[in-house]
């Protein structure tokens, strides 16, 4: 098992409940959505607050493989996104990623500095992140011409959730 993303475009709050015993986070059919901001992390959910929530268009989702993959990917990113490297005894393998910890904005921020387990970004640090990997793209291409389409896989769905939505990790 690893991480696994979901997109949402359109959401309004809605009275309407998802049961978490019987259908997940979020139901299809009804085209409701339970969201939970992680404590640490509401100020890159923008707002949105616990609670259940209607989307107005399809889902777009996709496994972003194990956690150990992804935090690899992180830190290539955060390598391209021009940290600088920072040694620490607990994160050796990932000294790029450690020094955009450390710091209080720069390019992919949001998505370099949230939990690799779960977390929900709100639709304008969505819009950030996409504005961010439009900028970074030309460097990781040439940088990584076979990443390309992981890269762009990742931006459209943060374009997607950047229309009133939300990406949750899961």
């Amino acid at each position: 098992m690893g991480l696994v993303v979901s997109a949402f475009s359109g959401l309004v709050t809605t009275t309407d409940a998802v049961s978490p015993l019987t259908e997940g986070f979020y139901d299809p059919q009804r085209r409701i959505v339970r969201l939970d901001p992680p404590a640490d992390g509401v100020e890159q959910a923008d707002g949105i607050q616990p609670g259940a929530y209607a989307y107005s268009d399809a889902i777009l989702c996709f496994e972003a493989g194990p956690y150990s993959h992804f935090s690899q990917w992180r830190e290539w990113l955060a390598k391209i996104a021009g940290y600088a490297p920072t040694e620490h005894p607990d994160y050796r393998h990932c000294p790029h990623l450690v020094t955009s910890w450390l710091a209080k904005t720069g390019p992919l921020h949001a998505y370099l500095n949230s939990s690799d387990c779960e977390g929900v970004f709100g639709a304008g640090t969505c819009d950030r992140i996409v504005r961010d990997f439009a900028d970074l793209r030309p460097l990781a291409v040439s940088a990584e011409p076979e990443a390309a389409d992981l890269f762009d896989r990742w931006s459209r769905l943060f374009a997607f959730a950047a229309r009133d939505g939300a990406v949750v990790y899961h």
